[in-house]
């Protein structure tokens, strides 16, 4: 989850034309779009992940800031658990999730 540039990812056959090239290039770079002092107006303030735990019947939410200090950096990750209680607890919606 901490890359923001991945080498192996190439950049798509059709990019959008809404900026020129070498900027769609650079926001096309990874999963997150980092802040860069080539490119001020992009990047990501904060990043975050959900990630469905089926099997323990909960959800993880990542996150962290990233611009925090000049030059911006990244915070570290952080997460908090959201448990599927409200299914458990009403079995018509039980009933529901097994249409």
């Amino acid at each position: 989850m901490s890359r923001c540039d991945v080498p192996e990812l190439k950049v798509p056959s059709r990019l959008p034309r809404w900026f020129p090239e070498a900027i769609e290039e650079r926001l096309h770079s990874g999963p997150f779009c980092p802040w860069r002092p080539e490119l001020q107006t992009f990047g990501t303030v904060s990043q975050r992940v959900l990630v469905c735990d089926a099997e323990r019947r909960q959800t993880h939410y990542f996150y962290r800031p990233t611009n925090i200090g000049s030059p911006p950096q990244v915070g570290p990750w952080r997460r908090f658990v959201l448990p599927w209680r409200l299914a458990q607890a009403q079995p018509a919606l039980q009933q529901a999730a097994k249409l």
